[in-house]
């Protein structure tokens, strides 16, 4: 017994040491491109946890050295995984000051809708977390922690005030948390369209 538990202990342990390294980028705070590799991070029961990606990102430069860098350091990053792309971008959460990497769900002129998820040690889902930016670097978060579907509404009603006729739309949005990403993305991307 006291051996098996040593092989699984063991066995943990090199599956997290064994990292995934894919091909991308960085973009610097002076918006130059560097090439790169992406060290994509892992945790015990999920083979490649991105949502550890968060916080910081690990780069590895052409010299094989490797580099941590946090929301603040850089603009944004990406990579593909799986054959799908990915990009993060620095942008505060919940407040103005608190610098996250979020993954953009739409890019537009007019504004810009990025978020995040959280999943526990098993992959579990926990919870999204919306940032919403306007042209003007004004923002508004969401999170789909306790927070009722009429107050979503309202919230976005009022960041969205000086767009006519946006207001329709949000009262036609939000009838169910099923849908609540893709009406999210619906109203970012008819913004975008004004």
């Amino acid at each position: 017994m006291r051996t098996f538990l040593i092989i699984i202990l063991f066995s943990a342990i090199s599956t997290l040491s064994a990292q995934t390294i894919v091909p991308g980028y960085y973009i610097t705070n002076t918006n130059d491109r560097i090439e790169t590799s992406i060290k994509i991070p892992r945790s015990i029961f999920v083979a490649e946890d991105l949502g550890k990606l968060l916080l910081k990102v690990d780069v590895i430069d052409s010299a094989n050295e490797s580099t941590k860098m946090k929301p603040g350091d850089i603009k944004a990053f990406g990579f593909v995984l799986h054959n799908k792309s990915y990009s993060y971008f620095s942008k505060p959460s919940g407040t103005d000051k608190n610098l996250k990497f979020l993954q953009a769900l739409v890019l537009g002129n007019n504004n810009s809708l990025y978020f995040f998820e959280t999943l526990d040690q098993n992959g579990r889902y926990q919870g999204s977390f919306y940032t919403f930016e306007k042209a003007d670097a004004t923002y508004t978060y969401l999170s789909t922690g306790l927070l009722r579907l009429q107050k979503v509404k309202e919230q976005l009603t009022d960041f969205y005030k000086s767009y006519s006729g946006i207001d329709s739309l949000i009262n036609t949005k939000f009838q169910n948390r099923a849908d609540l990403q893709q009406n999210l993305i619906d109203i970012a991307k008819e913004v975008n369209l004004r």
